[in-house]
C-alpha cells in the first residue's frame, strides 16, 4: 500500500483532519499507521509525534522532516 496515498485518503475524509491530527492527536495517528504498517515507529519532540516508516517520517499532512524528534521507546500515556 503507498503510504502517502494512505495518508491522504485518511486527510480527505473529514474536513478537520489536520487540526484533529496535529493538535493534540497526533500519537492516534501514528496508531492508525501502526494498524496498515507494522513497521511504524513513533518519534517525538515534545510537542508533536511523527511515525517513521521505512526511512521516512510522515504525519497528517504527508512526509515530514525529522527534526528535533526522537524514538519513543516507552508507552505514551495522555495526561
Amino acid at each position: 500500500m503507498n503510504i502517502e496515498q494512505f495518508i491522504t485518503t485518511i486527510r480527505n475524509s473529514f474536513e478537520d483532519s489536520v487540526r484533529i491530527y496535529t493538535e493534540g492527536s497526533c500519537y492516534e495517528f501514528y496508531l492508525i499507521l501502526k494498524q496498515v504498517f507494522p513497521e511504524a515507529i513513533p518519534y517525538y519532540d515534545e510537542d508533536h509525534f511523527i511515525t517513521r516508516i521505512g526511512d521516512k517520517y510522515y504525519d497528517i499532512t504527508g512526509e515530514v522532516k525529522k527534526e528535533r524528534h526522537i524514538v519513543l521507546d516507552r508507552e505514551f500515556k495522555k495526561k
